[in-house]
């Protein structure tokens, strides 16, 4: 039976960030150029796995359901020439339903890829400027020079249900030597567990000019998980009520798999400067639960990228 329904437990979706910064002469359209190769090398081979898939059960199916009605045919006195089609329903059908409950029942391969580059909003607005310098100190802490115009910092995101897909998508990579044009030796890779999301479908949002604003921050230590877990559902609910943000997701860093903070939080944006400033003031403003405004606003670090089309 599959692990997941046994522990009533749902597949995660699964988040593979990369975060990339330009070498001296490196080209911004080379890289970009290597990115968008690879999206659709990923996506082509995910069409792939589907079919190959659906083909693959619609063999098994038809040669156990033959089998079976071999097997029948053997002990059941009454010919079964005119219930042929009717019996060889019933078994598939019976087969099918098992095969489901046996199956871990995710989705194979990749469900959404995107690249942002990050970018520094001009701004006279205080809190914003201060998060900003902690954004760009957590950058140069993780590695990366921040504020090099002329060397891009990039991330790229890989997003797919269960873990089990890593496989996959690893040997989609390596197929076409993907790891080399992306100079993932060079990057900072995290993995992260999508833990909460509102708004629209992310891949509509990638139809539009969209900035993403990511809170890098830590869970306090003296609030245990179960309290800081549904707190923070509890605010993101009412923020994404409240403004209307298209799209919201917080992300943990899984065990060991990268390093820097421990969650993110992005906010999907259609404007930066109007929508960040009012969230910023909705945040610092929020005192239902004290914490976060500790975690996001005192102890955040606010980095903006924008969606690459």
């Amino acid at each position: 039976m599959s692990i997941y329904k046994a522990l009533s437990h749902e597949p995660r979706m699964i988040c593979c960030s990369s975060l990339y910064q330009l070498k001296e002469g490196e080209i911004k359209e080379t890289y970009l150029k290597s990115f968008k190769s690879m999206q659709q090398h990923l996506e082509k081979e995910t069409e792939k796995i589907e079919k190959t898939l659906t083909k693959y059960s619609e063999k098994i199916l038809d040669k156990n359901t033959e089998m079976l009605t071999t097997i029948l045919g053997e002990y059941l006195q009454t010919p079964l020439q005119q219930d042929h089609e009717e019996i060889r329903k019933t078994l598939r059908d019976s087969l099918e339903k098992l095969t489901t409950q046996f199956s871990l029942n995710i989705k194979y391969g990749l469900e959404l890829a995107y690249i942002s580059e990050v970018v520094v909003l001009p701004t006279q607005y205080a809190l914003l400027k201060r998060l900003e310098k902690a954004g760009s100190d957590y950058l140069k802490t993780i590695g990366f020079e921040a504020g090099k115009e002329h060397r891009k910092i990039y991330e790229t995101l890989l997003i797919f249900e269960s873990s089990v897909n890593l496989d996959l998508i690893e040997q989609m990579l390596l197929k076409k030597n993907y790891e080399d044009q992306l100079h993932i030796d060079n990057s900072q890779n995290s993995l992260y567990n999508l833990i909460y999301s509102s708004g629209a479908a992310a891949n509509k949002l990638l139809e539009k000019e969209v900035f993403e604003v990511a809170f890098f921050f830590a869970q306090p230590q003296d609030v245990p998980d179960e309290t800081f877990q549904p707190s923070m559902n509890e605010m993101l609910d009412k923020l994404w009520v409240s403004l209307k943000i298209p799209y919201i997701t917080l992300m943990r860093r899984k065990l060991g798999f990268g390093k820097g903070s421990e969650f993110v939080l992005r906010l999907y944006l259609p404007e930066a400067h109007e929508h960040l400033t009012e969230t910023l003031r909705w945040l610092s403003m929020y005192k239902e639960v004290g914490f976060v405004r500790h975690a996001l606003i005192d102890e955040g670090k606010l980095v903006t990228k924008k969606l690459i089309k």
